[in-house]
C-alpha cells in the first residue's frame, strides 16, 4: 500500500464513476481518498486541509470546480482533471492540469495519479528529480502489474457493488 499523509482528493457526483476511481486507485495501493460530490463540501474541506493530489470533474451537483481549482493551484497542490468535457470548451485553469478524458484508460489514469503524487512541491522548496526513461517505464509496468494482477477481484468487487446499489434503488428486491 501507498502511505499518503494528505488525501488524495476526489471530486465527481457520479455514483459509479466515483466508485470506479475508488476502486482504480485501491487496486494500485492508494487507500487514503476522501470523495466529495459537491463544491460546497470542497471549499468546506479545503478550509481545514489540502490533499496530496486532487481528481477533478470539472462541473458537480451544486456547480463547476473553477473556484476550487484555484484554490488547489495556489497550494501547489497537483490536480488532474478526470471529466467528459471537451478540453478545448474549458477554462484555463483547466486546462494547465493534466487532463484525462472520460471514459478513461485506468492504466494512464494510475499512471497520472503516481506521476502527480512524485512531483514535489514548490513549497518544500524541493526541486524536480530527473528520471530516466527506463525508471518510468518500469514504475509503468509495476502500477499495471498491480492492476492486471488483480482484475478479477477488482470486477467481482464491482458486481458486488452494483448488485448492492441496484437493491437500494429496488428497495431490497432482487432483479
Amino acid at each position: 500500500m501507498t502511505a499518503l499523509a494528505s488525501p488524495i482528493l476526489v471530486f465527481e457526483d457520479e455514483p459509479l464513476i466515483a466508485l470506479d476511481i475508488e476502486d482504480m486507485l485501491n487496486q494500485a495501493g492508494y487507500e487514503n481518498l476522501t470523495l466529495l460530490t459537491t463544491c460546497a463540501a470542497g471549499h468546506e474541506f479545503l478550509a481545514n486541509h489540502t490533499p496530496a493530489v486532487a481528481i477533478v470533474d470539472i462541473s458537480l451537483k451544486d456547480g463547476d470546480c473553477t473556484d476550487l481549482v484555484r484554490v488547489l493551484v495556489s497550494r501547489n497542490v497537483p490536480v488532474i482533471v478526470a471529466s467528459g468535457t471537451n478540453k478545448t470548451d474549458a477554462d484555463e485553469i483547466f486546462t494547465q492540469s493534466v487532463w484525462i478524458a472520460k471514459p478513461w484508460n485506468p492504466f494512464e489514469f494510475i499512471a497520472a495519479v503516481a506521476k502527480a503524487l512524485e512531483q514535489p512541491t514548490l513549497k518544500q522548496g524541493r526541486r524536480p528529480r530527473g528520471g530516466s526513461a527506463r525508471g518510468e517505464f518500469e514504475q509503468s509496468k509495476r502500477e499495471a502489474d498491480l492492476i492486471i494482477g488483480s482484475s478479477r477481484e477488482a470486477e467481482q468487487h464491482k458486481t458486488e457493488l452494483l448488485r448492492a446499489l441496484r437493491l437500494t434503488r429496488d428497495g431490497g428486491t432482487t432483479d
